[in-house]
């Protein structure tokens, strides 16, 4: 999957956040890229987690019998019918 593809061009949309604030949309992020960056296209953690555990590699949450952790950030979302609050990460360990 993305075999040929550019983390750069191949999105819909970049958001630009300097300093923590939001500056512009764009559709190409080359421009920001830099030479030893890497780019993961991972989708949801329900979409790979399989395939990690399947390779030995331990997935503490799941370990643990927990879901994966998340933190809300400061950051709010465009309210859309009923949905509506801060956006949720996930936090990489």
């Amino acid at each position: 999957m993305g075999e040929g593809g550019n983390i750069c061009t191949d999105i819909p949309k970049y958001r630009i956040y300097e300093n923590g604030v939001f500056t512009k949309e764009i559709t190409d992020a080359s421009e920001y890229w830099k030479e030893g960056y890497v780019g993961f296209l991972i989708g949801c953690s329900f979409s790979f987690e399989e395939a990690l555990i399947r390779e030995g590699i331990e997935i503490r949450h799941i370990a643990q019998g927990r879901n994966v952790p998340m933190f809300k950030t400061n950051i709010q979302t465009v309210p859309v019918g009923p949905f509506s609050g801060p956006m949720v990460c996930p936090c990489a360990r």
